[in-house]
């Protein structure tokens, strides 16, 4: 929680606690006030209690307005109560109480209320006569009772002014040890910096020594020397990057590079680091990887280094595997290595501890168990910082694997071909083992087998996609098609819990945000069950809003994960890969004419100012992409008219709610001008910002109706329609005139005479409406009438003439 979170957690809490002393305060008044002639002050004190109460809950306005609002009314009513009921010298007690009140608010400005407040009850009492002053002894008692009141004040507002000054040195504080802590990475670079060059000066010396020794003896100690160099200096680069990562100074090389030498030196010196172990060190690439990549050579050696070493570290015997793969992007590739070993492992509970700074699991004599310590994190900085992740499975006594997977571009296509031909240094030999297939590599005594495994399928998994937004679904019943999964759809929270009654599967996607139950309010009611698999299930959250710490709140709120929207196909892939059951998973061999085709498509398709390529990319393949556009078209005049009720009836949660489903639909389209329109509304709903959404409106309706109009007028999209259909000259057609047609459609429709339908469909498509012509708004409500929905048809030409009348 940061500073500004916590101030405001404070307040509410202030307020909180204000508010419960003047309800407490008003029962008590409407006890003593009960059956008297003053009976109305406690129903006007009463009702500014619940008018208060609801500013707060509705968080209106600023902390200062509602601290203001609420100061004032307990001052105000304070006063009339002790000059209207209480009209003796005990009621300076609620005005002493009133000072302590509002001086929770910790605002200066405030005290003015019940100052004004005490003082015209003292004064109302005195000229009254209700303070008793006949006696030296009352007089004295008098002076004493209204000097506590002021006092009082005087000590509420040194308090106030303490609580400021603490409040500054607070700050102070904190920003002296922000500075210091700047100072002391600082300190470490430069002191890591310096030490680089002696030690490179004392391995490289070694170095020289050794070759020149005439002795075997002098040999081993320089040898000695030199190892012990070079592992200091690898502390040293450890220190050096950690205080360049925490200070942001760390920067990325993008040159172009051989991924075949970087694996060559890596497997070279990791062979190097096993030394006398029993360790088996077992290569698998992918012969179709690209040979050159571009990207950062130099960290990229350093974290499969990093990740191999600590491997074949906690690895006593047995062996350690270095997997390289890929998977093709429009960018390039998705470099996927993994690192797998059968050491000890590490206890679940120690996995979310290893990328803690500084952290070794274990301590005492044996520390090999578990823990990376700095080198994960560096590592893992390192792998986000190139726009990857990083990922770690263990089992205790069994050994770990750690994968990440980095984005690379290509600059040389050509496969790197099979390892035994590219890896010579390493000593490699192919050959057929009992355990094996062929086409198999050997490195330092064990097998495995290189092949490239084709396309996932999992033709036995059954996934549901939950989200309110029927293009959504679209989209992501496109991208799972290739995988040959099964899918159910529910368009609301309610339905998926109705349909989950079968149990039957493997795991759901789960969009966010939905109106009336949304994404968490369903899982809760999931996990809430007493059966468990609605505790166990899988549940991945669909969002747009992918921030900062998103995964642990949804992990918080009962989800297993998350996956951003508008989807990529390798964050899909991933989803299923660690959610389907492994015993649904097979593979068969990759359609390549499809994936031409989708290249092909993304050269040459053109759809106005559509980014074509981002829609393949999400969508997939050309069918799915034009699958997509065609929902888009057929359904986006009824979207449109939903959010424009929506703004109609100043519902702005669930105005919020669609505009945020539009933001990635539209993404997923590659309609990016209209995906950030709907970004920017989604954040002022979200902040209640009513004049910015007042003002932008109708400018996001108008780019909304430009898209879809621009679907429905290309002949990418297919809508089924014949050309004559499109080419219809437009006439202006008068409202009278319009109105006609649309109540003979209405009367079609509600006595389900789909011929006159069609005919009043064919008449309106010559004619245009306040400049728009109505051919490409009626392809739409054909397919409606063409599939029966006959008045969703009719509610759709209404909503025309209301969209375009006076425009």
């Amino acid at each position: 929680m940061d500073n500004r979170e916590f101030d405001i957690h404070r307040r509410k809490k202030i307020e909180n606690v204000v508010l419960i002393i003047c309800t407490l305060y008003s029962i008590f008044a409407a006890i003593m006030t009960g059956g008297t002639a003053n009976g109305w002050l406690t129903y006007l004190i009463e009702a500014s209690i619940v008018a208060l109460w609801m500013i707060h809950l509705a968080d209106f306005k600023s902390y200062r307005f509602r601290a203001t609002m609420c100061s004032l009314m307990a001052a105000l009513y304070v006063m009339l109560y002790c000059i209207l009921v209480n009209t003796d010298m005990s009621a300076l007690i609620s005005a002493t109480g009133l000072f302590i009140v509002v001086g929770l608010y910790e605002l200066q400005s405030l005290l003015i209320f019940p100052l004004v407040s005490v003082t015209i009850v003292i004064v109302h009492h005195a000229l009254s006569g209700c303070i008793p002053l006949s006696t030296t002894k009352e007089i004295s008692a008098t002076i004493m009772e209204i000097m506590a009141v002021y006092t009082t004040m005087l000590v509420v507002r040194f308090f106030i002014d303490e609580e400021e000054k603490f409040k500054v040195r607070l700050l102070d504080t904190i920003d002296e040890l922000k500075t210091a802590e700047r100072g002391k990475d600082d300190f470490l670079a430069n002191v890591s910096h310096e030490l680089r060059t002696p030690i490179n000066t004392i391995c490289g010396m070694s170095e020289v020594g050794m070759a020149e020794a005439r002795s075997e003896s002098t040999r081993e100690n320089l040898e000695d020397i030199r190892n012990a160099g070079y592992n200091l200096l690898a502390v040293v680069n450890d220190i050096l990057d950690y205080s360049q990562f925490s200070t942001g100074r760390i920067e990325l090389d993008e040159d172009s590079f051989n991924i075949s030498s970087v694996i060559n030196d890596v497997v070279n010196m990791s062979i190097a680091k096993i030394g006398d172990k029993k360790i088996e060190l077992i290569l698998s690439c992918d012969p179709e990887l690209p040979c050159g990549l571009i990207g950062d050579e130099g960290k990229l050696k350093r974290v499969m280094l990093n990740l191999i070493e600590n491997a074949i570290k906690y690895t006593g015997e047995g062996y350690v595997i270095i997997d390289v793969g890929q998977r093709k992007e429009e960018y390039g590739v998705n470099l996927t290595v993994k690192i797998k070993d059968t050491g000890i492992g590490m206890r679940q509970e120690n996995i979310g501890r290893i990328f803690a700074d500084f952290t070794q699991l274990s301590s005492g004599r044996d520390r090999r168990e578990g823990g990376i310590g700095l080198g994960l994190t560096i590592s893992r900085a390192i792998i986000e910082l190139m726009g990857g992740f990083l990922t770690v499975e263990s089992k205790y006594g069994k050994g770990t694997e750690i994968q990440f997977t980095v984005p690379q571009r290509v600059s040389d296509a050509t496969p790197i071909g099979s390892i035994d031909t590219r890896l010579q240094s390493v000593n490699i030999e192919s050959f057929t083992g009992s355990e094996y297939r062929e086409n198999t590599v050997k490195v330092t005594g064990r097998v495995h087998k290189n092949e490239v495994m084709g396309q996932m399928i999992m033709p036995n998994a059954h996934v549901m996609i939950v989200d309110d937004s029927f293009m959504n679904i679209k989209v992501l019943e496109g991208l799972l098609k290739p995988y040959r999964i099964k899918v159910t759809t529910a368009l609301s929270g309610r339905e998926a819990i109705e349909k989950l009654v079968s149990r039957d599967y493997d795991f759901i996607f789960m969009d966010h945000m939905m109106p009336e139950m949304d994404g968490v309010e369903c899982v809760g009611i999931i996990r809430s069950k007493d059966i468990a698999y609605y505790k166990n299930v899988p549940i991945v959250a669909l969002t747009a809003n992918a921030v900062s710490g998103a995964r642990e709140m949804f992990i918080a709120k009962g989800f297993n994960d998350f996956i951003s929207k508008p989807i990529d196909i390798s964050g899909l892939e991933r989803m299923l890969r660690k959610y389907v059951p492994k015993d649904k998973i097979s593979y068969a061999d990759i359609d390549e004419e499809e994936v031409v085709n989708t290249e092909f498509a993304g050269n040459t398709l053109v759809i106005g100012d559509l980014d074509v390529k981002k829609g393949l990319l999400y969508c997939g393949n050309i069918d799915n992409y034009r699958n997509v556009l065609r929902v888009h078209a057929t359904n986006g005049p009824d979207n449109i008219d939903r959010i424009r009720r929506m703004f109609a009836e100043k519902d702005i949660k669930n105005y919020t709610i669609y505009v945020h489903a539009l933001k990635s639909s539209m993404a997923s389209i590659g309609a990016e001008t209209l995906s950030n329109m709907a970004k920017d509304m989604e954040q002022a709903g979200k902040e209640n910002d009513l004049p910015y959404i007042e003002t932008h409106h109708e400018e996001l309706m108008a780019e909304y109706e430009r898209v879809i109009a621009l679907l429905l007028s290309q002949d990418a999209v297919e809508m089924e329609v014949s050309d004559a259909y499109m080419e219809a000259e437009a006439v202006p057609i008068e409202d009278d005139k319009l109105d006609k047609y649309i109540s003979d459609f209405e009367d079609a429709a509600y006595t389900f005479v789909a011929a006159n339908m069609t005919d009043i469909l064919d008449e309106l498509k010559g004619y245009s409406y306040n400049g728009h012509p109505l051919a490409p708004q009626l392809i739409a409500i054909r397919r409606k009438v063409e599939m029966s929905d006959y008045i969703s048809a009719a509610d759709a030409l209404s909503s025309i003439r209301e969209r375009y009348r006076n425009r």
